[in-house]
C-alpha cells in the first residue's frame, strides 16, 4: 500500500480551499433560492446549527476510517488527473475534500445566522437583554468560525498519521501471529522432549544401570 503524506497542513488545506471556493461560489451564484444546509431554515436556533455540523464532520471522518479498516486493500491514492474523488476512495485529499464543503457550508450557515440577533426559537426580550445576547451570539459566531478550521486541521493531520500507521500495525499483528504458531510449535517439542529420558547410560561402562 503506498501513502502520500502532506507535511503542511495549513498549505495543503489553503490550495484546496482556494479550489473548492471557487467551485462553490460558482454552484451558490446559479443556485441563489436553494435554502443553506445549515441556514436558519433548516436550523433555527445556532446551537443546533453548530452540533449538526460538528456531527456531519465526524461523520466523513469515521466513514472514511471504517473503509480503510474493512477494505482488503483500499484506495489511499488522491484520484488522477481531474477524476472526482469517490465513496471508495480514502486518501486524505479526498477526506480532505468532503470535509472542507461540509465547512464551506458550515460558514454560509453561520453567515446567515449572525444576520440574526436571536435565535427563531428565542422569546421577546427586552432591548437590553436582546443587545447582551446578540453580542453573545456574534462572539459564539466569530470563535467557531475559528476553532472549527483549527479542529479540521488537527483532524486531517490525525488521520494522514493513522493511514500511515495502520497498515504497519496490521503487519505488527502478522508478526505477533506468526510468532504464536512459533511458540505454540515450540510447546508441543518440548513437550515431546519431556518424555524421553533425561539421563542416558554411560556408553564406556560395561554395568548396567
Amino acid at each position: 500500500m503506498h501513502i502520500t503524506v502532506f507535511k503542511n497542513w495549513r498549505v495543503c488545506l489553503a490550495f484546496i480551499i482556494m479550489a473548492i471556493f471557487v467551485n462553490y461560489n460558482i454552484i451558490s451564484a446559479a443556485d441563489d433560492d436553494e435554502t443553506g444546509k445549515y441556514g436558519r431554515e433548516n436550523y433555527g436556533d445556532l446551537e443546533d446549527a453548530i452540533s449538526a455540523y460538528h456531527e456531519n464532520i465526524n461523520k466523513i471522518f469515521n466513514d472514511k476510517l471504517e473503509i480503510m479498516v474493512e477494505a482488503e486493500d483500499p484506495i489511499t491514492e488522491p484520484p488522477s488527473d481531474d477524476s472526482p474523488c469517490t465513496d471508495e476512495n480514502v486518501s486524505t485529499y479526498c477526506v480532505a475534500e468532503s470535509a472542507i464543503v461540509e465547512y464551506m457550508d458550515f460558514l454560509a450557515g453561520l453567515q446567515e445566522h449572525a444576520a440574526y440577533a436571536t435565535d427563531a426559537s428565542q422569546a421577546s426580550t427586552t432591548i437590553s437583554e436582546m443587545t447582551e445576547y446578540a453580542a453573545s451570539r456574534s462572539q459564539i459566531i466569530s470563535l467557531e468560525k475559528e476553532y472549527a478550521l483549527k479542529a479540521l486541521d488537527m483532524a486531517l493531520a490525525v488521520y494522514n498519521e493513522f493511514q500511515i500507521m495502520y497498515p504497519l500495525h496490521k503487519e505488527y499483528q502478522d508478526i505477533i501471529k506468526v510468532l504464536e504458531s512459533y511458540n505454540s510449535a515450540l510447546a508441543d517439542f518440548r513437550t515431546t522432549l519431556a518424555e524421553w529420558p533425561s539421563d542416558f547410560i554411560d556408553a564406556s561402562t560395561t554395568d548396567c544401570k
